[in-house]
């Protein structure tokens, strides 16, 4: 890397459709993964198989800028984000998740897991000029995490206590992505999926040697059922949503992409009952239109200059 001036945050604009229909593509991929992890969990340490979405990220994200006719970055300033958004973006939350999901379950996750919108919005606030918090934000914050209380279903809290090392472990894991969020901010717009996979092609440089040490992989056995989840973990909430990730980020911020971690448990109740045949409670409902009330407070002075 050479040295020089940190590249200037790109400007923000209003979102509009296609910006809530990738937040909604996102919401999709990620509210899957919890179950999917768990499953991958089963046989495969957390930290190879974060080190399998790494690498099989990186490989068809390169290979589709290679096809496209791109390429990586140049080397300079641009790759410090890369690379804070490869360790705190992406090795250290899957690493903190992995953990946690072995020790707790994915319910009283998806609680625990929402306090990283908090702490984007609080991050946001003091490092970022154009994305202060506003009381309409703070009041539709508010809303996104009371919805996300009511579709986990309160009794979950009860739990909250029982394995403090798992809970703080998920805890680290949502601090961890919101502070990325910031480092996500410095990527050059219009760059997607090169600062995509530059992102995953470092992470995966850092990630597989310490899964050689700690896990030696070569003397797993994992069943097909874990092997699968990894895979697909890989290739649509690693690889897909990487870029649509840092895509809205340059594009519509911070705090418009925090509504995920309100979104995916909501996603996840439905998806089971569409999916796998399991009754739909009206609490996930509930939920649904209280998050959307939510972001729609969050976002009115926007809504109403389109």
């Amino acid at each position: 890397m050479t040295g020089g001036t940190p590249p200037a945050i790109a400007g923000l604009v209003p979102p509009g459709l296609k910006h809530y229909l990738m937040l909604a593509t996102l919401a999709l991929l990620w509210g899957s993964s919890q179950q999917f992890t768990k499953v991958a969990v089963d046989s495969i340490p957390p930290v190879t198989i974060t080190a399998m979405r790494c690498v099989v990220g990186a490989l068809i994200l390169y290979g589709a800028l290679k096809a496209l006719g791109g390429r990586l970055p140049p080397l300079g300033p641009v790759w410090r984000p890369v690379a804070i958004i490869a360790v705190l973006g992406n090795i250290a939350p899957l690493i903190f998740m992995g953990w946690g999901l072995e020790r707790i379950d994915s319910a009283l996750a998806s609680i625990l897991v929402s306090v990283s919108p908090l702490c984007a919005m609080t991050l946001a606030h003091f490092t970022l000029k154009d994305e202060p918090m506003t009381r309409n934000r703070a009041i539709g914050f508010g809303f996104g995490m009371i919805g996300v209380v009511i579709v986990i279903g309160p009794d979950a809290l009860m739990r909250f206590g029982d394995n403090v090392w798992g809970q703080l472990s998920i805890i680290a894991a949502a601090v961890s992505f919101a502070f990325s969020a910031m480092a996500a901010r410095r990527l050059p717009p219009g760059l997607d999926l090169a600062n995509a996979a530059a992102v995953l092609i470092v992470a995966a440089m850092a990630i597989v040697p310490a899964a050689l040490v700690v896990d030696r992989p070569w003397t797993l056995s994992p069943t097909l059922s874990s092997f699968a989840a990894a895979l697909w973990l890989s290739v649509l909430p690693m690889a897909l949503a990487t870029f649509i990730y840092l895509r809205l980020i340059t594009t519509v911020g911070v705090n418009f992409c925090a509504y995920i971690s309100y979104l995916t448990p909501v996603v996840g109740v439905v998806g089971g009952a569409f999916v796998l045949g399991e009754q739909l409670p009206l609490r996930a409902v509930v939920a649904l239109a209280m998050i959307l009330v939510g972001i729609a407070i969050a976002e009115w002075s926007k809504l109403r200059r389109r």
